[in-house]
């Protein structure tokens, strides 16, 4: 498994992709909200991954900022959040494209 990720970060620091942030905020009234921020790239299933793992299904919301990215980032990324339940948001004055 640890050759596979070294692999995975060589690719992505040959090709030049840039990861989106992903932030994990825990909002005052109890929730939870994951923001990504940027264009996905193939890194962020992992890190996605690994930063709602210890959040409880079904009591996050996830927040997208972004113009897209990878596809293959975002299936699998939306896989996570419909096996998780969360909830997404799609900030007013986002851009659809």
């Amino acid at each position: 498994m640890r050759n596979i990720c070294v692999f995975i970060a060589l690719c992505l620091a040959l090709t030049g992709a840039k990861a989106a942030d992903i932030d994990v905020r825990q909002l005052g009234n109890g929730s939870t909200l994951v923001v990504i921020d940027g264009d996905l790239s193939i890194g962020d299933i992992e890190t996605f991954r690994m930063k709602v793992a210890s959040l409880p299904a079904g009591r996050a919301s996830v927040a997208f900022q972004s113009r897209g990215g990878r596809l293959l980032a975002g299936i699998r990324i939306g896989t996570q959040i419909r096996a998780r339940k969360f909830t997404t948001v799609v900030p007013d004055g986002a851009q659809y494209i």
